[in-house]
């Protein structure tokens, strides 16, 4: 995992604009992360806010296994009706270790659906068969089974046009104003943010108010719902007539975007405020591993 500095050839970008980002995952839910909070006895403003957002109201799978086409099964299914949505229910252990749903709409096309819960939903690998009942208190499906490693998990679905927000913890450093992208894999990564409000005059570049802009760099692994601290970015390079600035670099709000070998590109954006300029104007790269094991490293280019 690598930031690389790239030559210069483009013009100054910068942004100024201060908002919560979002992103819309591969697992159908959005994530809402970065955006602070202004309080002037709590500098720098930092706040644990990331959140999902879930919208989905489908369950949607079917075997009675030649029809479906569904797995095989290792156990007895289970089953139980859903007045809610007049749905019979039948839940069974995969040869695989999944659990399995299938479903059928009382009075709808007559046909049994399948889906495969432990894939949808990324959970453990089952150790025995599943149990599941209908719960009228909050409308939901509940799925409840034994995993290999031999803790209790639980599957829900709100049935109907449901939403919640899940507190799933935030990165160390403030991703208010970061950029962000997704990587070929469909991990988030973040790049930059708020190294530090603006406690007071002196204290950081007057020019727009541009805040200290942050080094670190985030992956969001959706599957897994945690953050993972990545390659940083590089200090000022320096070039011909500014030498190089171990504390300078950074980005406050940077642009960012992945490119199509799978890499992403960094520009702009408000540097640390120890640095001499007011925009980073020193692209960078940042390059996923490759190969599984492979290690971190940061190269430099020189301005031409």
């Amino acid at each position: 995992m690598t930031w690389v500095i790239l030559k210069r050839g483009a013009e100054d970008l910068s942004s100024e604009v201060l908002a919560i980002h979002a992103a819309l995952l591969p697992t159908n839910q959005i994530l809402l992360f970065g955006g602070d909070e202004f309080n002037p006895d709590q500098l720098p403003g930092a706040v644990d806010n990331s959140r999902l957002f879930f919208f989905d109201n489908t369950w949607r799978h079917r075997d009675l296994t030649a029809e479906t086409g569904a797995p095989a099964a290792a156990a007895a299914p289970s089953g139980f009706f859903s007045p809610a949505d007049n749905t019979l229910q039948v839940l069974y252990l995969g040869r695989e270790g999944h659990v399995h749903e299938l479903f059928f709409f009382v009075g709808g096309d007559n046909r049994w659906r399948h889906r495969d819960l432990t894939f949808e939903t990324g959970a453990p690998a089952a150790a025995a068969a599943p149990s599941g009942f209908f719960s009228p208190a909050d409308n939901t499906s509940q799925v409840s089974y034994l995993g290999r490693e031999g803790h209790v998990h639980e599957l829900f679905f709100f049935i109907g046009e449901r939403y919640w927000l899940e507190t799933i913890g935030s990165p160390t450093t403030d991703l208010f104003c970061c950029g962000h992208a997704f990587l070929a894999d469909g991990r988030l990564l973040t790049v930059g943010g708020t190294q530090a409000w603006p406690p007071g005059p002196g204290q950081f570049h007057s020019h727009y108010d541009g805040f200290s802009g942050e080094k670190a760099c985030w992956t969001y692994e959706p599957w897994h719902r945690r953050w993972h601290r990545v390659a940083s970015l590089n200090s000022d390079p320096g070039e011909p007539g500014r030498p190089p600035n171990p504390a300078g670099g950074g980005r406050w709000y940077p642009g960012v975007i992945t490119l199509a070998n799978g890499d992403v590109l960094a520009v702009s954006g408000h540097p640390d405020h120890r640095d001499q300029r007011h925009n980073n104007d020193q692209p960078e790269l940042y390059s996923p591993p490759r190969t599984p094991g492979s290690s971190s490293r940061a190269n430099v280019l020189t301005a031409s």
